[in-house]
């Protein structure tokens, strides 16, 4: 018992002066060397190193490893490895290993002098590398458990070379930045009559046309980089072919001239983009010759595309105050004659002037009908116009829901009784008032009732059911017979689904009219959609209430 409480005293000793030896410095070989050094000596270890990733290491993405740390150093046989090496291998579940002799992956590792038997010991450094530490000893129970206790004190070790490596990259990082502003200051000394201009394109050329130096503006808007600067770039490469004779005259004029009002052209980048910009530009002279040309350059692409998209949308409006005019002007002079049409067919259909044979009154009620399907469907037009131009207002005030439904009704009236249609209102609950566009509200209601009306041939019974559901007026119109196609039932459905946004393009009166419909419950704020089954079919919708709720009874119409 006391051999083995010993033993834990000599293990926690072992682990308390580890880490004290760690992060003592900064310094990567210095901070291996104080806590390997201890290691090797506690444990009788013959060798260990440290390996790091180049990315971590110098910041190279090469799939590289270096050798940072080998004690004894003279034992070390390569510097660098490939981290799909078996080391990284082993440890690629991030968990330590221990490799003797006897195991198969041995002889791979062995990157080191006289070693042909021990055993190894692989650490992972979270995913900077790893630690390898070699025995000379044969395998024996009780090796696992070093891998164990050196858990915890590993993984501190690897914290602190984290440290080490982000202080040099610091390190490194402050003398490229002190390498760029000394970069910086022999710029700005060499251009300190040009400060003004910046940030704009700045540039020299020789006589040549050769660019002798492009700022740094100049080359993200050119697209190029210094590389391309260096390797030779001539100014005729960015004047498209329509622009090259305009600029060799302005060449010659500012070398005549020595300097010459802002003009604009069009330049080419490297990757073919054609940008404007206004050149402004001076002659470069050298005692008293002429050496080249500086100047700036100023992009002004993105200002003339907005100017062009100002005079497109000028040109739109336009266009649509044209077609508003236009239909403004038909709805009256269509509407005129079809209501003198559909109303002295009325007066016929009356006998007001006498009476009418069989094959007479058919004509006349073919005239009458077929001006009202007209007038709806231009009425239905000049609807889906101004909703187009975003003209349809809403006007919302508060109506009688019951005595809305009944006008409706008494405007059908006549449909109702030639068709053999019989209307049922019934309300599930107490039904007052709503807060809406009255028109629109009727509208919604007359166009869903036509739709079945326009598809019905025979006698039909008609349900059209109110109810408040959650502050929310829900209307059905449901009917028990099998009037419309799997063609028209798709359609419908098409249209009022609420992904669909554009119609077909062949645009009939029902299509319309149930596009008219979608767009005056949306605008409510509401929700519309169609059910089909076996026999029978339902329109429905839902409207925000808004109520003042006043007792109604059950209505019928006929």
């Amino acid at each position: 018992m006391n051999d083995h409480y010993q033993e834990i005293v000599k293990d926690i000793s072992l682990l308390y002066e580890l880490s004290l030896s760690i992060g003592t410095s900064l310094d990567l070989k210095e901070n291996c060397d104080a806590f390997l050094n201890k290691l090797l000596a506690r444990e009788n270890f013959a060798f260990a190193s440290v390996w790091i990733k180049n990315k971590y290491l110098t910041g190279e993405h090469n799939h590289k490893a270096t050798l940072v740390y080998a004690n004894p150093e003279y034992r070390a046989c390569e510097n660098t490895i490939d981290i799909s090496s078996p080391a990284f291998t082993l440890i690629k579940d991030k968990e330590p290993v221990m490799i003797s002799n006897e195991d198969d992956h041995f002889e791979m590792l062995i990157s080191e002098k006289d070693i042909n038997k021990g055993i190894y010991f692989i650490f992972p450094l979270g995913d900077i590398g790893f630690l390898k530490v070699y025995s000379a000893f044969e395998k024996k129970t009780g090796d696992d458990i070093i891998l164990s206790k050196l858990i915890n004190v590993v993984s501190k070790f690897t914290v602190s070379l984290e440290a080490c490596l982000y202080h040099e990259r610091s390190l490194r990082e402050l003398e490229e930045r002190k390498r760029i502003e000394n970069e910086l200051r022999i710029s700005e000394k060499r251009f300190k009559d040009m400060a003004e201009l910046l940030p704009e394109m700045i540039y020299e050329c020789d006589l040549r046309g050769d660019f002798t130096y492009i700022n740094k503006s100049g080359l993200q808007m050119l697209g190029f980089s210094k590389e391309d600067l260096q390797r030779g770039l001539n100014i005729s490469e960015l004047i498209p072919d329509s622009e090259k004779g305009k600029f060799r005259s302005r060449f010659t004029e500012l070398l005549a001239a020595k300097e010459l009002p802002s003009m604009e052209y069009e330049l080419l980048t490297k990757h073919g983009r054609m940008i404007s910009v206004i050149m402004s530009s001076t002659v470069m002279i050298k005692g008293r010759e002429v050496t080249g040309i500086r100047g700036i350059a100023l992009d002004i692409t993105e200002k003339k595309r907005m100017q062009d998209s100002l005079l497109d949308a000028k040109m739109i409006a336009v266009a649509n105050r044209a077609r508003n005019d236009f239909f403004a002007n038909m709805s009256h002079e269509l509407r005129t004659p079809l209501n003198s049409i559909i109303g002295f067919s009325n007066v016929l259909e009356d006998r007001t002037y006498g009476e009418l044979n069989d094959e007479q009154a058919r004509y006349v009620n073919y005239i009458h009908s077929s001006g009202q399907k007209l007038l709806e469907l231009i009425n239905d037009l000049l609807s889906l116009s101004m909703m187009e131009t975003q003209d349809i207002e809403i006007k919302p005030e508060y109506f009688d829901i019951i005595r809305a439904v009944v006008e409706v009704s008494e405007a059908l009236k006549p449909l109702l009784l030639r068709r053999n249609v019989h209307m049922e209102v019934i309300t599930h609950t107490e039904i007052g008032t709503i807060h809406a566009d009255r028109s629109k509200f009727k509208q919604i209601v007359y166009n869903l009732i036509n739709c079945i009306l326009n598809k019905s041939k025979e006698r039909l019974d008609m349900d059209l059911e109110l109810d408040m559901v959650s502050n929310m007026l829900k209307v059905s119109i449901k009917q028990k017979q099998n009037i419309f196609s799997s063609y028209d039932i798709e359609k419908i459905t098409g249209i009022l689904s609420e992904n669909n946004k554009s119609s077909s393009g062949e645009n009939d009166a029902l299509e319309l009219e149930m596009m008219l419909t979608k767009r005056f419950v949306e605008l409510h704020d509401g929700s519309i959609w169609f059910e089909s089954c076996g026999e029978g079919s339902c329109f429905s919708f839902i409207l925000p209430a808004d109520t003042k709720v006043e007792n109604e009874s059950q209505l019928i119409l006929v």
